[in-house]
């Protein structure tokens, strides 16, 4: 079954097994957009390789009109930002600057006034989606979920006026507020079920990696 491009909306992904394939995929794909009178902007195209040779470096991509696309270590689909590397893998840096940008806005205006319970149900409604979304569906290690947790720890810390992990845990429960880690896999456990009930023919072709993986979530 070939799966080498996906599309929403306007946001298309192409993935090839070699550089030669992915250009003349590129081609087919050109040609195809020009037949709805549209044009693929080469500023925003962007390659980037996974596998063993990630590091290897890769001949030039070109447009119909000789325009070049870059290869990048880091890419972003659907906000979604992957990194260049042996395996498949995503980075939630962009998400952890969204975070505390949103987080920062929202505190220097109402942070000496409104309480602490205000604060964090601000954080939890408003705040943590960038941290969140679409991180069901990637690829998210022991690494990733701490690094999370204590990005929302560090916020913690600001709204209570401590330093103490202990109490910022103990604040946690106290006001019902789920650790990231725990609220990855809830979503994921979700999303896995949708995935697995789906009879989408793609679904259905990972559906067992799917089954396994949903039974090795912990919920807490």
């Amino acid at each position: 079954m070939c799966v080498s491009v996906f599309m929403y909306a306007d946001d298309i992904i192409l993935f090839c097994p070699s550089v030669d394939g992915l250009q003349r995929l590129l081609r087919v794909c050109e040609r195809a957009i020009e037949e709805i009178d549209m044009k693929i902007n080469a500023s925003k195209t962007l390659c980037m390789r996974i596998g063993p040779r990630f590091d290897a470096k890769c001949a030039i991509l070109t447009l119909s009109n000789g325009a070049q696309l870059v290869w990048v270590d880091t890419c972003k689909y659907l906000d979604v930002y992957f990194v260049r590397g042996r395996y498949f893998r995503c980075t939630f840096d962009d998400a952890k600057k969204n975070f505390f940008s949103s987080f920062n806005a929202a505190y220097s205006k109402i942070g000496r006034f409104a309480s602490e319970e205000v604060v964090v149900n601000l954080l939890d409604t408003k705040c943590i989606a960038p941290v969140l979304y679409g991180i069901e569906a990637c690829p998210v290690t022991s690494r990733h979920k701490h690094s999370l947790d204590f990005t929302v720890t560090r916020v913690f810390m600001k709204i209570i006026c401590t330093k103490n992990n202990d109490i910022v845990l103990e604040c946690q429960n106290f006001f019902g507020f789920l650790p990231v880690s725990q609220r990855i896999a809830i979503r994921t456990s979700r999303f896995l079920e949708r995935f697995i009930c789906s009879e989408n023919l793609l679904c259905n072709v990972f559906k067992r990696r799917a089954i396994c993986h949903k039974s090795e979530i912990n919920l807490g």
